[in-house]
């Protein structure tokens, strides 16, 4: 049955309204912290690790208040959206960001956060696409972007039931960045600045390398899909937006099937990157390589090396390339540090602990994202109702 619909606009106050064209500077606490596409993962939550300020005198003019949500208008991330409800911060939104201004006297606005989240939305994003190009949207495209006019009573059990998923996942997330920040201060304090130091790393750790897959051979949906650089993130592995298969090729390497606690570096773009590997049946492809350690017990401590901020710099240092950075996983084992296996094997058993506990609550937050996805447009048809 076809939804009837109304305008995004009918259910704002106002229009849609462009951020502030500033550029971002480092983040500093005194300033207003800027909102960029950037910002943004795909699922409309925030990505918080390298956030910036913006130290424009106008600035003020653009902060988010609640029940706001903003839009990606330009590039291939046109469509990506962030709903604000006032307990990430608070936020100036930059140029390339379109936003809106829910009335809840109109709707529920929860209800428009998780519309936008929705296959529905994103079909009607990629409608403006034209070839190889990515459609750009303005304000007045999204004021006319199509809602469903659902009764109000099923808007509240979609918002309520969703907001109950989504508050476990935030709170998943807030746990793991206290988890994570913990395991890096007992490094710091046990290790202290490692780089520039007289042991090899190649000497105690090796790197996997993905298989090479055939492009022709891909499917939108199948049994296994394949990581490529785009899903390690700064610390997970997303599988949303991969390649899938429904068979293993010849000659696959048995090693490049990944396994829960997998971590894994990206080698390619924005290099650097490590993630834990949280669900099942994924695929390594070529230019992520997976840590293989010698002693395997060792694992946490060489992922929590990777996650330390001159760690990441001095990889994108010795990366290569004009078109894109290229990280070559030789040179990175040559990479010098100040290793004692006693220390570590240590410090690797006190934050063993740590790091299952973040890969745990990343699996529960995958599985949890899943049952909301799952449930949303059962609840926006009204199949499963109060």
């Amino acid at each position: 049955m076809r939804l009837h619909t109304v305008s995004l606009s009918t259910l704002c106050k106002g229009g849609g309204s462009y951020g502030i064209a500033a550029s971002a500077v480092e983040y500093s606490a005194s300033l207003p912290t800027y909102l960029r596409i950037t910002d943004i993962n795909d699922d409309g939550t925030l990505n918080f690790d390298g956030l910036k300020s913006v130290a424009d005198p106008n600035a003020s003019k653009y902060y988010l208040a609640p029940n706001d949500i903003v839009f990606a208008r330009t590039g291939a991330s046109t469509g990506r959206n962030y709903f604000y409800d006032g307990t990430d911060g608070s936020f100036v939104y930059a140029g390339f960001l379109i936003k809106f201004s829910i009335d809840p006297q109109k709707i529920n606005p929860l209800f428009i956060k998780y519309y936008c989240q929705s296959k529905d939305y994103y079909t009607w994003v990629a409608s403006f696409n034209t070839g190889s190009t990515r459609g750009n949207m303005n304000a007045v495209t999204l004021g006319n972007m199509p809602i469903p006019a659902i009764p109000k009573e099923q808007q509240d059990l979609l918002a309520a039931t969703l907001s109950a998923l989504d508050a476990k996942i935030a709170n998943n997330t807030a746990m793991n960045r206290c988890l994570e920040q913990m395991a890096q201060a007992i490094f710091s304090d046990t290790f202290g600045f490692v780089l520039h130091g007289n042991v090899p790393m190649g000497e105690f750790l090796r790197f996997a390398n993905g298989f090479a897959f055939k492009s022709s051979t891909y499917l939108d949906t199948g049994r296994y899909k394949i990581i490529t650089i785009k899903n390690v993130q700064d610390g997970s592995v997303d599988s949303a937006g991969a390649s899938c298969l429904d068979e293993l090729p010849t000659g696959f390497n048995s090693s490049c099937m990944l396994a829960f606690g997998d971590v894994l570096l990206s080698l390619t773009g924005n290099v650097g990157r490590v993630g834990i590997v949280t669900e099942d049946n994924l695929l390594l492809n070529q230019r992520v390589a997976k840590f293989d350690p010698i002693n395997q017990k060792l694992l946490p401590f060489w992922y929590f090396l990777f996650r330390q901020t001159e760690m990441k710099d001095y990889l994108f240092s010795i990366a290569k390339g004009t078109a894109q950075q290229n990280l070559s996983p030789i040179e990175t084992l040559k990479t010098k540090i100040f290793f004692d296996e006693t220390t570590a094997a240590k410090y690797a058993g006190s934050a063993a602990a740590l790091f299952w506990k973040i890969a745990e609550n990343r699996r529960e937050s995958k599985r949890l994202a899943t049952l909301r996805d799952t449930l949303l447009p059962r609840l926006m048809s009204g199949e499963l109702t109060i």
